[in-house]
């Protein structure tokens, strides 16, 4: 029974062309310091409720992981070290709530990474370019970790359930989306060097958020903000395009929207060409001057204003009224 074993030496295991599957949880350590290669490596210490003994991994001359690197509920374990790895399509980390860093530098293949109840953890070092998707969850336990070495992530960076009311997302520069989960805490978010989200820039359900800085963003594919009901600055000052929809959603009942607090959209003025604008439910809403330099990239069509303050159709726009 692996929940019961407490030592396993394998100093000789060179390459695993399957999975090395583990799930022991009264396993205090785990060495295999010949092993260079294996199709997956999967190591659970224990499970929600119990906390297991391991505090140690030694994988020293590990280079590739073909597959997933699975790592959880390692509980006690204060450091993750694995110097050789340079190939690695995809990894998951649960609950290694004692680890500070963690260093995937090396790794230029990464294709997915997903951290979650990581509570100690405040360093992320990534190689510049991630290929796919970037996953942290906080799990209301610690605050937004420090990224650095990465600038791209080709798919999509996802941010939930951390503590703190202001976090910043340095050094990235490029997301293929960014789309922000719920931190019960955050009055404001700041991208100070993001350029270009290629598909989806969303902002969705932030009960205390306030302020959204983006002061570097230039392009984004779709821009979307939903149900934030306390934000009122929208700071996006060099942002010249979005290439298909920018949405502003409030609320879509009449009380809902009375508690809406944005009133115009003036850090958006540098915004030219987009594909199409619709808004609703804004019930403070009075003023779109921040919207005019779009109208020439825009017909009728693409114009849609409803159950706001203000109301001002594509031909009002065209004219001049912008605001109420």
């Amino acid at each position: 029974d692996m929940n019961v074993l407490e030592q396993l030496e394998l100093p000789r295991l060179v390459t695993v062309n399957g999975s090395v599957t583990i799930a022991a949880k009264q396993m205090p350590s785990l060495s295999m310091p010949a092993l260079t290669r294996t199709g997956g490596f999967s190591f659970i210490g224990g499970d929600y409720y119990s906390e297991s003994p391991f505090t140690t991994l030694e994988l020293p001359a590990l280079a590739t992981v073909a597959g997933t690197l699975k790592l959880g509920q390692l509980k006690k374990m204060e450091s993750l070290s694995l110097p050789a790895l340079k190939s690695c399509t995809n990894i998951e980390i649960d609950a290694l709530t004692l680890v500070t860093s963690l260093d995937f530098s090396q790794i230029a293949d990464l294709e997915d990474l997903s951290i979650t109840s990581a509570y100690e953890l405040t360093d992320l070092k990534l190689a510049s370019t991630v290929h796919g998707d970037v996953s942290l969850n906080g799990a209301q336990r610690n605050y937004l970790v420090r990224f650095s070495g990465v600038e791209t992530i080709e798919g999509a960076l996802t941010l939930s359930n951390f503590k703190g009311s202001e976090i910043s997302l340095d050094g990235i520069k490029r997301v293929g989306s960014f789309t922000p989960g719920s931190c019960s805490e955050l009055t404001t978010l700041s991208l100070p060097d993001l350029e270009i989200a290629d598909s989806l820039f969303k902002i969705f359900s932030f009960n205390k958020l306030t302020t959204v800085n983006a002061p570097a963003l230039t392009r984004a594919g779709d821009l979307s903000f939903e149900s934030n009901y306390e934000l009122q600055n929208l700071e996006f000052p060099v942002l010249q395009e979005v290439t298909r929809t920018f949405n502003y959603e409030g609320a879509s009942w009449e009380y809902g929207r009375s508690q809406v607090k944005i009133t115009g959209f003036p850090g958006l003025s540098a915004l030219k060409k987009v594909g199409k604008i619709t808004i609703s439910g804004c019930g403070h809403l009075t003023d779109f001057t921040g919207l005019k330099n779009t109208l020439t990239s825009l017909t009728a069509d693409d114009w849609s204003v409803t159950d706001c303050a203000y109301n001002p159709t594509y031909e009002q726009m065209k004219n001049g009224e912008y605001k109420k």
